[in-house]
Order: C-alpha cells, then sequence, then structure tokens
C-alpha cells in the first residue's frame, strides 16, 4: 500500500469516530446539560412523597436540591453543585441555606 492509501484510511477511521462520538444522547433537558448524578435522581419512577429536583440560588453559589414537597413525609434534602458532586451542610448551614435561598427554577416534579 502506498502512503496516500494510508492516509485515506486514516481519515476515514477518524470521520467514523468522530461521527460516534458526536451522536452520543447527552442527558439534556429543558435548562441545558444535566449532571449524571441528577438524571439518575430523576430516573427514579417512584412518585411518593412528591420528590421534586431545584436550582437554587445561595449567595453567589448555585445548587441542585432533591427534596420530597409531600406534606406527611420526613425525607432528607440532597444538595449538589453544578457538577453533580454531592455537597453535605451541617445543620447550621442548612438552617442559613433555607432562610436565603433563592429558587431559581423546578428542573424536574415526579410525574410530569
Amino acid at each position: 500500500m502506498n502512503a496516500m492509501s494510508w492516509i485515506k484510511k486514516i481519515c476515514l477511521l477518524g470521520i467514523v469516530a468522530g461521527s460516534l462520538c458526536g451522536c452520543q444522547k447527552k442527558n439534556v433537558g429543558p435548562y441545558g446539560e444535566l449532571p449524571e448524578s441528577i438524571v439518575r435522581l430523576m430516573d427514579n419512577k417512584a412518585c411518593a412523597c412528591d420528590p421534586r429536583i431545584a436550582l437554587w440560588k445561595w449567595g453567589e453559589q448555585l445548587l441542585y436540591v432533591h427534596y420530597h414537597a409531600g406534606p406527611h413525609c420526613n425525607s432528607i434534602m440532597l444538595f449538589f453543585d453544578l457538577d453533580g458532586n454531592e455537597i453535605q451542610l451541617d445543620q447550621a448551614e442548612r438552617n442559613q441555606l433555607m432562610s436565603e435561598r433563592e429558587v431559581v427554577k423546578i428542573i424536574w416534579e415526579c410525574g410530569k
């Protein structure tokens, strides 16, 4: 094989690989791409206690928050940064967050 044939094969391989990578399904919701950890929470089809995910602003920080809106449910809120990493808040921080938060968007409501 000559050099031109090899170059054509390499280019063809690059085009095919680029096409496959470019067509991967992204987790895009009405508010853009969402981290995989948030999408996994949304995959839960059990709607007991009315689970929701919202985007909250706290000071200069944006957080994803997973919570239950059901009035008779006693659950713990989960907090995530914009990359989908869970954030641990102590009780004082949680209290401060609840008093200072601004709801930016409701990202997901189970069953809707």
